[in-house]
């Protein structure tokens, strides 16, 4: 294939601070030297995550595949846009914008983690009119359009589960394989990011924006590949819950409630994930029941196996279109 090195934002390791008008954003660029034609891998990161926590996941797709991860407006390193909410839409429109300035065009492969999955999907709402420019997703463990309601996790598991720490309880710093520089940093970054947005992202209206474009409904992806995969989140608020009665927190009526919660959770979560499916009569569904929702840092190298399949599905649908177009 031809490869144009014409701009450094498709051939080289790039990041840097964009000026896209009201404010500016963090993007960087690794991977191959983008092939003419070829499609791209944008990744968007959950609530409240810069791309710092993903350095692993950028470096083992960098393998592979040309990739850009951002961080979105008011996440670390990025202004915040004095003009608007901190919703998924405006992320979205952001990121458009930014692309466009670094001369990075479509076709896109999408790839989103958690709340990451919304923003996603809102960025290729945009792309609704232009046929073929967004060709294949990837959700890890996403939220979707039923996200709006009701409030996750609930104010009964909240008590109970009062500043427990998931992350120290399963040994996430360990499980990272993060050196002691990239994990310092990430923290720093996470911490730097929930000051900065202070609780004022609009996760549950991004969700019933993103309802109310009916891409499930419509199929708004066929005939494009789409990966959809379910980790195990009640597994990790049954964890919460348990050290917090360990503790001692809650009232006895706030336990009971958890207990409820957690018990249609199970059934729910699986609803929750499952309808992406319909987003393209091209997917498939994988669960992974001994991870919790945090298991894209600890094995990014499962998800990096979710886009080659992807990007496999990508060229067996060019090339049977091609092959459709010379019968002609």
């Amino acid at each position: 294939m031809l490869v144009t090195h014409e701009n450094t934002w498709e051939s080289d390791t790039v990041a840097d601070l964009i000026d896209i008008g009201a404010h500016k954003l963090f993007i960087s660029t690794s991977g191959p030297p983008r092939p003419r034609g070829e499609p791209v891998v944008l990744f968007f990161t959950g609530a409240g995550g810069s791309v710092a926590t993903v350095c692993r996941l950028q470096r083992l797709l960098s393998e592979h595949f040309r990739v850009y991860f951002h961080d979105c407006g008011g996440y670390d390193r990025s202004g915040r846009n004095p003009n608007g909410s901190l919703d998924a839409q405006n992320g979205a429109s952001d990121l458009q914008t930014l692309l466009r300035i670094i001369g990075v065009a479509p076709q896109y492969v999408l790839m989103g983690h958690s709340h990451g999955g919304i923003a996603a999907r809102a960025f290729m709402e945009l792309y609704r009119d232009i046929p073929d420019a967004i060709v294949g997703l990837v959700l890890a463990d996403c939220g979707t359009e039923l996200a709006h309601q009701p409030k996750l996790p609930p104010a009964s598991l909240d008590a109970v589960g009062k500043d427990v720490d998931l992350g120290e309880l399963t040994h996430l710093r360990e499980a990272s394989q993060l050196t002691d520089a990239e994990w310092n940093t990430a923290m720093e970054a996470v911490e730097r990011t929930a000051k900065q947005i202070e609780k004022s992202e609009e996760i549950h209206r991004s969700a019933a924006v993103l309802a109310w474009s009916q891409q499930c409904s419509r199929h708004a992806l066929d005939p494009w590949p789409v990966s959809v995969i379910r980790c195990n989140m009640a597994k990790d608020f049954r964890m919460i819950f348990d050290e917090g009665v360990k503790r001692g927190q809650g009232t006895v009526q706030e336990q009971m409630d958890a207990v409820d919660f957690l018990e249609m959770f199970r059934t729910y979560d699986d609803d929750v994930r499952s309808i992406q499916l319909r987003l393209s009569s091209c997917n498939r569904y994988v669960v992974f029941e001994d991870a919790g929702h945090d298991d894209l840092f600890r094995r990014p190298e499962k998800y990096v196996d979710e886009v080659r399949w992807v990007m496999v599905e990508i060229r067996k649908l060019a090339k049977r279109q091609s092959s459709a177009l010379m019968v002609r």
